[in-house]
């Protein structure tokens, strides 16, 4: 994201969003942003975290409590494929996704004992992230320069 672009306009509210948090006190910090920063921010901080360890690492994490918003904001921002995968991800989980770190810890090894590992594509845990990663840098150029292009009319 450029100096001027979507990380300019998300990060003065970082430092209110209570991320760490209980998912209540998250919930509730999120919804004071406004909804462009809202989209933005869930985005990137989604697409951050599984940049650097998939989503394993954003459902371990305290992150993994705005994975709905990241797929609205991904949405959004026009990235619909991307969305979709993030929504995969949510449906692993039912009709209620956890908010509940350890909750969400615990569904997350169960799916993936259930559905076992080393399937290669066809494998709903074997390929996501890798199509989470090609089409992160794909779809409309990429999520940093679709994250700014969002900004900027965000800005208008």
């Amino acid at each position: 994201m450029s100096e001027l672009g979507a990380w300019s306009l998300v990060e003065a509210y970082l430092p209110d969003l209570m991320i760490d948090g209980e998912p209540e006190e998250f919930l509730a910090s999120f919804s004071r942003l406004p909804t462009s920063v809202q989209h933005l921010c869930a985005a990137h901080l989604l697409v951050t975290e599984v940049e650097m360890g998939g989503f394993s690492q954003l459902l371990y994490n305290s992150v993994g409590v705005l994975a709905p918003e990241a797929a609205r904001g991904l949405r959004a921002m026009d990235m619909p494929g991307t969305a979709t995968i993030v929504e995969e991800l949510l449906g692993w989980f039912g009709d209620q996704y956890p908010r509940d770190r350890n909750q969400r810890w615990e569904m997350q090894r169960a799916f993936e004992a259930a559905h076992g590992s080393g399937h290669g594509d066809a494998c709903p845990v074997c390929s996501i992230d890798q199509r989470f990663y090609r089409l992160i840098e794909q779809e409309l150029g990429g999520f940093y320069i679709a994250a700014d292009a969002y900004a900027a009319k965000a800005r208008q």
